[in-house]
């Protein structure tokens, strides 16, 4: 799944004008690449690894992969909200836990409505 997902991820950001996406999208894509690269060495390189004292590769390979699919998971949430609701009062707003100004915390996206047309509706 990994090769069609960043394939995927690469059209989506295409079209894409938001900085903070863009910014989190090569940062998964990054990540990805280096956990691959990772799981690679540890598959073929593994007993020359473990004879310099590094036999850390196939643990990094898993912090690295989870936070490339973590990651992922919100970017394709946000796109999926971004492409099937474009005539909606929904717009996906990308933020970050704990504090919205640190680009390295933890990625969510939050659904904002458009007050003017929740007021109406009432």
């Amino acid at each position: 799944l990994g090769v069609p997902a960043v394939w995927g991820m690469i059209h989506e950001l295409k079209s894409e004008h938001d900085p903070r996406i863009l910014s989190l999208g090569r940062r998964c894509i990054s990540m990805w690449l280096l956990a691959v690269t990772c799981w690679v060495n540890d598959r073929i390189f593994c007993s020359w690894w473990a004879s310099v004292g590094f036999p850390y590769l196939h643990g990094a390979w898993h912090v690295l992969i989870f936070l490339a699919a973590y990651t992922a998971v919100v970017l394709f949430a946000y796109f999926d909200v971004k492409n099937k609701m474009k005539w909606d009062t929904v717009t996906p707003v990308l933020r970050y836990f704990p504090s919205d100004n640190f680009e390295l915390g933890i990625p969510f996206v939050q659904l904002k409505t458009e007050e003017r047309l929740m007021s109406r509706n009432r």
